[in-house]
């Protein structure tokens, strides 16, 4: 049976009519150490020599801690929004397990949102496939993990 309140818990209308949605700081916070290590991870043992080369830096050529900074400013945002579009997807599918909305929210922010974006950069610049391949990978495991994190833990 369709529930359709099983997640006004998260969702709220004040007095004056304005939607507010509840998010867990936990989540958040939890998703974003697992973007920053899974990031870690891609552009590191996984495909750090092979990226380096695509993009044309060497080892040691920049220090990373201006750039890690971005990268965990982004990664707040991201999961920041992730988060709220797991509570709308959810109250519209309230019959699915909080892991499976955070799973489906991941898939279609990455095939609605991170594709059509890094591919038309990609076409546009003449850029290389494999660098395109790359990223997309590391932006399909890494939605899916702050999706299945923050639908789990919101």
């Amino acid at each position: 049976m369709l529930n359709i309140f099983a997640h006004m818990d998260k969702i709220a209308i004040d007095s004056s009519g304005s939607l507010s949605v509840s998010v867990s700081w936990l989540g958040i916070f939890l998703a974003v150490v697992a973007a920053m290590a899974i990031g870690s991870i891609w552009y590191g043992p996984l495909f750090g020599k092979k990226w380096m080369k695509l993009v044309g830096l060497k080892r040691g050529e920049s220090s990373p801690t201006g750039p890690m900074l971005v990268m965990l400013g982004l990664a707040i945002i991201q999961a920041f929004v992730v988060a709220h579009f797991i509570v709308y997807v959810g109250y519209f599918y309230p019959d699915y397990s909080g892991l499976s909305v955070g799973l489906l929210t991941g898939l279609w922010t990455f095939v609605g949102l991170i594709v059509p974006a890094l591919v038309s950069k990609a076409i546009f610049e003449k850029g290389s496939m494999e660098l395109l391949k790359i990223n997309l990978g590391n932006q399909l495991i890494t939605l899916l993990a702050i999706g299945a994190i923050l639908g789990t833990v919101n």
